[in-house]
């Protein structure tokens, strides 16, 4: 039973001679909105740009009804070649042997090296791998990382003169400061010149967010490495009075 190599590097181990006809690789993705439109551009320029390889993509729904998809097919022996895959449904994917290592020699003939990728996600994939698969292998190549990204209106920060030399907002150093800083803007400027995603239509940024200012207080929800819920009252509470004051 064939076990799908991870992404879209993944397939390009598999791609050794060139044929009459096309090598036709089979991927699945769960990619909506502007992640969906560019991936499909994506395949669709690789497939214009040569005749030897042909993806064909399948976006299927987000979320569990794409992995309970996955281990369907691992099951009935009908996996894709390749597929996104989260990091954190890692666990999950190597303890039920839906996913399998892919080897130094595929990294190397992809032209690919660990050192290609952010180090951090490379350490947790690596941390999950020997946990969960019993393998000092990666299970997926990195595709992309979620940034939380911060706007600030510099016309609105420099008259209120919140903007350094080099035209970065002020009072960075810590979030006591960075509440002092918005609070003088306000004042002045009788606006909220810094914004980020908090619609309720977006509400997994809001969680990032929460969650950002709650590790970087050492918040966390496991304790001695164990599965359980464990929050630190303070960081928790902390990280919910900024998340409110922000509004």
């Amino acid at each position: 039973m064939k076990r799908p190599l991870l992404f879209l590097a993944g397939c390009l181990t598999c791609l050794t001679l060139a044929q009459a006809n096309p090598v036709e690789i089979t991927f699945w993705d769960f990619f909506g909105g502007g992640d969906g439109i560019r991936m499909k551009q994506i395949v669709e320029e690789f497939n214009k740009s040569q005749q030897e390889v042909r993806v064909v993509q399948t976006t299927l729904a987000w979320g569990e009804p794409f992995y309970t998809k996955v281990h369907t097919a691992v099951v009935a022996g009908q996996t894709p070649d390749v597929m996104s895959y989260h990091l954190s449904h890692f666990p999950a994917g190597m303890t039920s042997k839906d996913l399998r290592p892919i080897t130094s020699e595929e990294l190397s003939q992809a032209g690919l090296k660990l050192s290609d990728f952010q180090q951090s996600v490379v350490e947790r994939s690596l941390e999950a791998s020997k946990r969960y698969g019993q393998s000092e292998q990666l299970f997926g190549v990195p595709l992309d990382i979620h940034t939380l990204v911060l706007y600030y209106n510099k016309t609105i920060l420099q008259k209120a003169g919140a903007l350094d030399p080099e035209g970065k907002p002020t009072g960075l150093e810590n979030i006591d400061a960075f509440k002092k800083m918005l609070g003088e803007v306000k004042e002045k400027a009788r606006l909220t010149p810094i914004a980020f995603s908090s619609a309720p239509a977006d509400q997994a940024s809001t969680w990032r967010a929460w969650y950002t200012f709650f590790k970087q207080q050492n918040g966390d929800f496991l304790k001695d490495a164990l599965n359980f819920f464990h929050v630190t009252p303070l960081s928790q509470n902390s990280s919910s009075s900024l998340k409110c004051d922000s509004i």
